[in-house]
């Protein structure tokens, strides 16, 4: 199988054996990325403000998910992937940043 037929890989709901999910690309073949994300934009506009790296983001929220890994977290903050609450909540509590309702 070619690198560029890979799939990916996703669990069902209910924990059980993973199913396969083709990878979405455009006419091009580009990979299509998920639109734009609120937590997403928040997180790296934080990033940008501490001048902070990917990579020392996830060494902070590692501390506080050990299963969180560096691809998942370099992976969603380039919009090719989502990520479970707990590995959000992880990636907010490592920059001290929280979610508030707006009125």
């Amino acid at each position: 199988m070619a690198r560029s037929d890979a799939q990916a890989r996703s669990k069902r709901k209910n924990g059980s054996s993973p199913i396969f999910l083709p990878i979405r690309r455009d006419e091009n073949g580009r990979i299509i990325k998920n639109p734009p994300s609120q937590i997403r934009s928040a997180i790296l506009g934080e990033l940008d403000r501490r001048q902070m790296t990917r990579y020392q983001l996830w060494k902070a929220a590692y501390e506080i998910c050990p299963t969180l890994t560096q691809s998942a977290v370099y992976e969603f903050l380039r919009g090719f992937r989502q990520l479970g609450l707990e590995y959000i909540e992880s990636l907010l509590a490592a920059l001290k940043l929280r979610v508030v309702t707006m009125r």
